[in-house]
C-alpha cells in the first residue's frame, strides 16, 4: 500500500499527483495507491508523524516499511514499490 499524504495548497503535492497516478497504473499488480488530504485528515497525518508534504508512505503487511518526504522522480516511487513487493 502506498499512501500519498498531501494538501491542495501544496505546489509539490500538485506536481506529484500525476506522477503517482502513472505509478498506480504501471504498478497496479504490486501496490494500491491512496491519497489522503492532510488538512481534512489531521489524525492520519499525526499517526504518520508528518512534518512535511508531500509525504509518501509505503506499507507492507500492515507495517510502515519506508517513507519519502518531498518530490522525487517517478522511478524512485516505482523502485520503492519493487523493493517492498517482493
Amino acid at each position: 500500500v502506498v499512501i500519498d499524504l498531501y494538501a491542495d495548497w501544496c505546489a509539490p503535492c500538485r506536481m506529484l499527483a500525476p506522477i503517482l497516478k502513472q505509478v498506480a497504473e504501471e504498478k497496479s499488480k504490486d501496490a494500491i495507491v491512496y491519497k489522503v488530504n492532510t488538512d481534512h485528515n489531521r489524525d492520519i497525518a499525526a499517526r504518520f508523524n508528518v512534518s512535511g508534504i508531500p509525504y509518501v508512505v509505503f506499507i507492507k503487511n500492515g507495517k510502515l516499511v519506508n517513507a519519502l518526504t518531498g518530490l522525487y522522480p517517478k522511478e524512485a516511487y516505482k523502485k520503492m514499490i519493487d523493493t517492498h513487493s517482493k
